[in-house]
């Protein structure tokens, strides 16, 4: 019986290529762009999530309740929170930069501001939700199969080979969360400049036109939507 998580993915990703052929060029920059940050903070984040969620779920280390205390907590931080704190420390004029601006005229260059610093932000924003919801996830995997397991292999070898292949349902709920929220904020790429299909939109309703027969992205806009 296929796995639902595989039909999500496929209905995904027909719905992406049909996107896709009837977009005009212009979305077809907007969709890249978008795409890409959100590849980029998955990288960072979802190995991060799932790790976290298994040590909550999994490892019996002390702590771990803190640990998730700290990841509801973190969920009710806003991502402005994260935006100001980015830039306070690693911005043009953070302290961090300004230290080290003593000892380098280079300082900056290195993901202080654009795309680097919008994906490391998501990235630091994006891990409470892959980590509960894989502790989520795990917590329903059945017993029997990691005791089992665990008498012919190490016990993080069966967090990796069992526990988490049978519990990867949270992982990708994580990984489509994620996801909506990256592609669907403003925040950070209105603070770097970097344009998204929803700072757009965005664009598009400050400036009255989403209501209007005519639009600041041109006839190419409204051809590509139809």
């Amino acid at each position: 019986m296929p796995n639902p998580s595989h039909r999500i993915v496929a209905a995904c990703a027909v719905e992406i290529a049909a996107l896709w052929l009837a977009a005009s060029p212009r979305l077809h920059g907007l969709l890249v762009n978008t795409s890409l940050l959100v590849l980029g903070a998955w990288a960072i984040s979802l190995p991060m999530g799932a790790l976290l969620g298994a040590v909550i779920a999994k490892i019996d280390i002390p702590g771990r309740r803190l640990l998730l205390l700290f990841s509801v907590s973190m969920l009710l931080v806003p991502l402005q929170v994260y935006a100001a704190a980015w830039q306070a420390t690693l911005g043009a004029g953070g302290w961090v930069t300004t230290m080290l601006a003593g000892e380098s005229t280079a300082v900056g260059s290195w993901g202080v501001s654009g795309w680097a610093a919008a994906i490391w932000m998501h990235a630091a924003a994006a891990p409470p939700w892959g980590t509960l919801l894989t502790a989520a996830s795990l917590a329903t995997v059945d017993r029997t199969w990691e005791e089992q397991s665990v008498l012919d292999a190490a016990g993080w070898k069966v967090v990796l080979r069992v526990s988490l292949q049978r519990g990867s349902g949270g992982v990708f709920a994580g990984a489509v969360w994620t996801a909506l929220t990256i592609a669907t904020e403003i925040a950070v790429t209105d603070l770097f400049q970097i344009r998204t299909f929803a700072e757009e939109i965005y664009v598009e309703a400050s400036l009255g036109n989403l209501a209007g027969t005519e639009s600041a992205l041109g006839s190419d806009y409204l051809i590509g939507l139809a």
